[in-house]
């Protein structure tokens, strides 16, 4: 274990509308650290979107975890809270970042694969675990049209961004590297947001490194079950789109992206609203953002 690695890392975690007692990866990641490591404790931050603060003097983790929370009722989103870190960490003199999302769950070797890859690997600036969906590869995936696509192939080593691309939850970045290239898009709250990072840092690395470390990671980001909840993330994934519309070579591919997927929620939600969400918050939003940019 490289504990000048341990001391050198910020971990920030980004929780909404959740206990951080319940947290899945805060409660991994200690128990993560409990079963590999004797030092002090490593600095870890919850960025809380939801609505209402929480107490956390009621968070017990012992001595491996230096917890400290910052709420954002604004829910502004994964992209500021891990500019937000970044900030601090470097503030604290840390080198590394590693950033997550509440409903990734570490195995107990994770720390021990993060430090080793590391220390093994020290070309490289950009790490990330092998992030599984059940049997199915979300992260590293290929990246195409806007789109990530599962697969099955087994990777670890060195590896090309121009192949594959990590997502965001698990990533560990240098510090240097995170501020070089701007950090993340503010305005992408969280849909494509990792995709629009990852293209910045193509323009200054062209390879990262795949850990031999396979992560559950829940994709929750639709709960079909809530469709208050599922509306919220369709607007957001919309206005996301937008942004990333910068052609219309662009914005053809993304018409017809956020076009099915309002479709698919549609149907599944049984609500047409999805649907009419699609117009006014893709379609109309980005023709008067056209037209207010020709009339100026």
């Amino acid at each position: 274990m490289n504990i000048n690695f341990l001391n050198n890392l910020y971990v920030v975690i980004v929780i909404y509308n959740q206990e951080i007692t319940s947290c899945v990866t805060l409660n991994s990641l200690y128990l993560s650290l409990k079963s590999n490591v004797d030092f002090s404790a490593l600095d870890v931050l919850i960025y809380d979107n939801s609505a209402k603060a929480q107490n956390i003097s009621g968070v017990k983790l012992n001595s491996h975890i230096k917890l400290s929370y910052l709420h954002d009722s604004k829910n502004s989103g994964v992209s500021k809270a891990y500019n937000t870190a970044a900030k601090i960490a470097s503030k604290l003199g840390k080198e590394w970042l590693l950033i997550f999302d509440h409903d990734t769950k570490l195995p107990s070797e994770s720390i021990k694969c993060y430090s080793d890859a590391m220390n093994n690997n020290r070309e490289y600036q950009i790490f990330s675990p092998i992030l599984l969906h059940g049997d199915k590869i979300i992260s590293p995936c290929k990246y195409k049209g806007f789109r990530g696509y599962v697969h099955t192939q087994q990777l670890t080593g060195a590896c090309k961004f121009s192949e594959f691309v990590p997502i965001n939850s698990g990533m560990l970045i240098n510090l240097n590297l995170f501020h070089n290239v701007g950090g993340y898009n503010e305005d992408l709250k969280l849909d494509f947001s990792d995709f629009y990072f990852i293209n910045k840092i193509k323009n200054f690395i062209d390879t990262f490194f795949v850990i031999d470390l396979r992560i559950q990671h829940d994709l929750s980001g639709f709960n079909l079950n809530d469709i208050n909840n599922t509306t919220i993330r369709f607007i957001s994934y919309c206005e996301s789109a937008v942004i990333l519309s910068k052609t219309i070579k662009d914005f053809i591919a993304l018409f017809i992206i956020v076009l099915l997927r309002s479709l698919v929620l549609s149907y599944r939600m049984k609500s047409i609203s999805f649907f009419f969400i699609f117009l006014q918050h893709f379609v109309f939003r980005k023709i008067n953002l056209f037209t207010n940019y020709n009339s100026n």
